[in-house]
C-alpha cells in the first residue's frame, strides 16, 4: 500500500505557508484524497477543496470531526505531477468569526425640555 505522504510532494513554498496557516500534514493529506472541487487555477495548476457534502460524509465515516473541519477550511493550489504548490486558508463563511464593529451611534439632539 502507498502512503499517503507518497501521494504527493509539498515544493518548500508549500511546506512554508502551511507551517505558517498551522496547517499539519494530517489536513493535507485528508483535503488532497478527499478533494470533491477540483478548478483551473491558471498554469498549468488546479486547486483542490472539499464540499460541505464530502465533509459531512467523512464525519459520518468516522474521520475525526476537527480534522475535517480544518481540511474544509483548506485550499490546496497542485500541479500537474501531483505536486503541491501552496497552501490556502479560505475565509470563513459570511459572518462567522468576524468581530462585530465598533459603529457609532448618531448623537441625539438636545430639542430643549425633552
Amino acid at each position: 500500500m502507498t502512503r499517503p505522504s507518497n501521494l504527493f510532494r509539498p515544493t518548500r513554498h508549500a511546506a512554508v505557508r502551511a507551517q505558517q496557516r498551522s496547517v499539519n500534514p494530517q489536513v493535507l493529506t485528508q483535503v488532497f484524497l478527499n478533494a470533491d472541487i477540483e478548478l483551473p487555477a491558471g498554469g498549468g495548476c488546479r486547486s483542490l477543496e472539499i464540499s460541505a457534502d464530502m465533509m459531512f460524509s467523512l464525519m459520518s465515516e468516522g474521520h475525526p470531526i476537527h480534522e475535517i473541519e480544518s481540511a474544509r477550511r483548506v485550499v490546496l493550489i497542485v500541479d500537474g505531477g501531483n505536486g503541491i504548490v501552496t497552501v490556502i486558508r479560505r475565509a470563513p463563511p459570511c459572518g462567522a468569526g468576524r468581530r462585530p464593529t465598533n459603529r457609532r451611534r448618531p448623537s441625539r439632539v438636545n430639542r430643549g425640555g425633552v
